[in-house]
């Protein structure tokens, strides 16, 4: 009798362990299932992900939006460029100005020492770039300005390249400024404004970013319209 008794307990227990599990499945793939309807409308109408990405009710002039993407706890990713969507998909990045920011939500504090470091000219390996979700090649000789300034709350490095930036979203000739904001947190932020503007030089032979997206008042005009700070402190 107690076998029985015994017997029918486990079974009971393997019944509800199969319904929890099979409870968990369904949330998850509800969750999955969400998450792409999410990631699609973030393409088909990008507006109101963009501007809560970069913190923002104003984009800069002459930039519209063209990708916003959340993944809970994990990233978020913002798009915009001077080319607007069309029949519901981005343009091709690369071929005007455009600016790619991301936030990876998971820390990573002890990457983060060997980023500044390169970003502050203490080191030229670009590995730091991958190790940190930044997707690109870098060739150090490319490297034609760094900078550190303070905007809107957030310390903010760059680093300036004259043959431009390829990756799984962009492919862009001409100059590109990379950089690397840092709030008051543990989370990494990334960004690359390109532009298909060529270097220009001096009389001297002087590299000339006047006017360009490796201008330092460029650079705080830009980035000026953006709160990429008090937008995660919010959430």
């Amino acid at each position: 009798m107690a076998k029985n008794s015994n017997m029918k307990i486990l079974g009971i227990t393997c019944g509800v362990l199969l319904l929890i599990a099979g409870i968990g499945l369904a949330v998850v793939a509800y969750l999955g299932y969400k998450q792409v309807q999410s990631i699609q409308e973030g393409i088909k109408n990008p507006e109101q992900k963009v501007m809560e990405v970069l913190g923002t009710q104003r984009l800069p002039e002459g930039y519209f939006p063209n990708m916003g993407i959340s993944i809970p706890f994990v990233t978020d990713t913002a798009i915009i460029s001077d080319k607007p969507n069309l029949d519901d998909k981005p343009p091709k990045l690369g071929d005007g100005l455009g600016f790619l920011y991301t936030l990876v939500k998971i820390g990573q504090e002890k990457n983060a020492v060997k980023l500044r470091a390169f970003f502050d000219g203490e080191t030229d390996d670009p590995s730091a770039l991958q190790e940190n979700q930044f997707n690109m090649d870098l060739n150090a000789d490319d490297i034609i300005h760094r900078g550190i300034m303070d905007v809107n709350g957030m310390s903010v490095r760059f680093v300036v390249s004259s043959k431009g930036i390829e990756n799984e979203h962009v492919e862009a000739d001409g100059l590109a400024t990379l950089f690397l904001f840092e709030c008051n947190d543990d989370k990494m932020r990334f960004g690359i404004w390109f532009s298909p503007q060529a270097v220009e030089k001096t009389e001297t032979g002087e590299v000339d970013l006047t006017g360009t997206v490796g201008d330092e008042n460029n650079i705080r005009s830009f980035l000026s319209h953006f709160d990429l700070c008090g937008i995660e402190e919010k959430n």
